[in-house]
């Protein structure tokens, strides 16, 4: 299935859906642990370093030394200003410190977004303004993209409208309802394919390798099992070929492989499931469609992938459930 372009649309003029929100309501952003480390080995750096200066210019180390580590303390203030998490969901944007209530802007009321330095900052058209610093949180350049999809291009600016161009290349738009559209193409990675296809042969040639080295009482169940592990690779091989659509209209799968094909369309769906960590999603209507999930694709497909399933299933109310015995 490959619909036609929607003449109206306009790149990234607005957005409902989350692109990198996984397959639930609410994600949260919360400090690196790279910041929380530097915040507990820099004191000590410090001190040894004074130690190590101390001794090679007078051979002793200072009584006083170790009260160097009290220069922090007026530091607190300004760490704990770092301390950040930021919130996302289909309501809004969100940042708050620890022991303070969160303050929130909603996707509608976000006037402007630009990106200063290392700071990113949003303003709210009833004057609240938030100011985050992605680099401090873990998963920052996801909250960037999810910021990117959310807003309209005429509310960003500075280096958050040159990633909104990289997803315009995709070719992935928003109409003026604020509904996705164009065709998103996206296939599992090929570093999945490499390694399937190296589990394969090496299966292979530990059948053949058991079968000439060993007696054949041992051989044989030890090159039977090795032949069912590849083939299992092949059949996940021919999984993982898969090219997946996704539109305004639905969603197709083409099985490279074998030239099999299938599509759904948004409206016939009433129920999405995943599998853990989002390897697999089954879609279930009238008809049935498997295919890979968002975990098996790239960064950017795996984003705007979950953006689809937001806008045309979760809005929709369709329901989203995990299903851990899905495989």
């Amino acid at each position: 299935m490959d619909p036609l372009q929607n003449p109206s649309s306009r790149p990234l003029s607005a957005g409902r859906s989350s692109a990198s929100t996984p397959l639930m309501e609410v994600q949260i952003y919360r400090p690196s642990p790279y910041l929380a480390l530097a915040i507990l080995v820099v004191p000590v750096v410090a001190a040894l370093a004074g130690a190590a200066i101390s001794l090679n210019a007078t051979g002793a180390i200072p009584a006083w030394l170790p009260f160097i580590l009290l220069i922090w303390l007026p530091g607190l203030p300004l760490v704990w200003m770092t301390m950040q998490s930021v919130r996302t969901s289909s309501y809004g944007i969100a940042a708050g410190l620890p022991w303070r209530t969160w303050d929130d802007i909603p996707w509608s009321l976000v006037e402007r977004a630009e990106q200063r330095g290392v700071m990113l900052r949003i303003t709210g058209s009833d004057g609240h303004k938030l100011a985050l610093a992605p680099i401090l949180l873990r998963d920052g350049k996801r909250l960037k993209r999810q910021l990117v999809m959310r807003l309209p291009t005429q509310v960003l600016a500075g280096a958050l409208v040159q990633e909104a161009q990289q997803f315009i290349g995709g070719g992935v738009f928003t109409t003026a309802e604020g509904g996705l559209s164009g065709t998103l193409r996206a296939q599992p990675q090929k570093v999945w394919r490499a390694a399937l296809v190296g589990g394969m042969l090496v299966a292979l040639a530990c059948a053949a390798l058991a079968l000439l080295e060993l007696p054949l009482g041992p051989a044989i169940p030890l090159a039977v099992a090795a032949v069912v592990i590849a083939g299992a690779a092949v059949r996940a091989l021919i999984w993982t070929s898969q090219e997946i659509l996704l539109n305004e209209k639905g969603i197709s799968v083409i099985w490279r492989l074998t030239g099999r094909s299938q599509e759904m369309l948004w409206t016939s769906v009433d129920l999405v499931e995943h599998a853990s960590w989002e390897t697999l999603l089954r879609l279930r209507g009238k008809q049935r469609l498997r295919c890979a999930g968002p975990a098996l694709m790239s960064r950017s497909e795996r984003d705007l992938m979950r953006a689809f399933l937001h806008e045309y299933c979760g809005n929709r109310d369709v329901p989203i459930v995990h299903r851990k015995w899905l495989i």
